[in-house]
């Protein structure tokens, strides 16, 4: 087993990317709820010139949510050969990839009142028909129509890069 490579510094495979962060708190029913957000343009192609041929992007959510709410999370992840403009859709997710509820994340309702949650949902993309830049476009929903709350974040981690480093 002597021919077997020891790498062990997984983050030098991996670009990670900060997105889209929501500067307040979104109350249910309000400007924000049930809107889509969208994330920067992240530029596949590395310092080196590798292209990246996967992608993680996740979610990360603070929600404050009454007994029996929900916080449903839809995603779309776009693809352009611009940075700034022509992006058109990559992967569709807007059918509720993450729903917080006592039904699916244990915790994350009371019984009998609001209790707050942080979840992060992570979406697997294979890029290999990518167009250079990538985005993502979150969209979340608080089932209540007053007083629940959400904060989000958009994070793009690149990987999956034509040479490791050091090779």
């Amino acid at each position: 087993m002597s021919n077997q490579v020891q790498f062990t510094d997984v983050g030098a495979l991996l670009k990670g990317v900060n997105t889209f962060m929501t500067s307040a708190v979104v109350i249910a029913g309000s400007a924000g709820d049930n809107t889509t957000d969208v994330g920067a343009g992240v530029d596949r192609v590395d310092a080196e010139g590798q292209l990246a041929m996967s992608a993680a992007f996740l979610f990360p959510t603070k929600s404050v949510l009454a007994a029996t709410k929900t916080l449903t999370l839809g995603a779309i992840i776009d693809h352009s050969d611009a940075l700034a403009s022509g992006y058109t859709t990559l992967l569709d997710r807007t059918t509720t990839i993450v729903r917080h509820s006592t039904a699916v994340i244990a915790g994350s309702t009371g019984s009998t009142g609001a209790t707050t949650n942080l979840a992060a949902t992570q979406l697997n993309v294979d890029l290999k028909g990518a167009k250079r830049y990538i985005r993502s476009r979150a969209k979340l929903n608080l089932s209540n129509t007053t007083a629940d709350t959400f904060q989000l974040t958009q994070v793009c981690v690149l990987g999956g890069y034509q040479q490791n480093p050091n090779a």
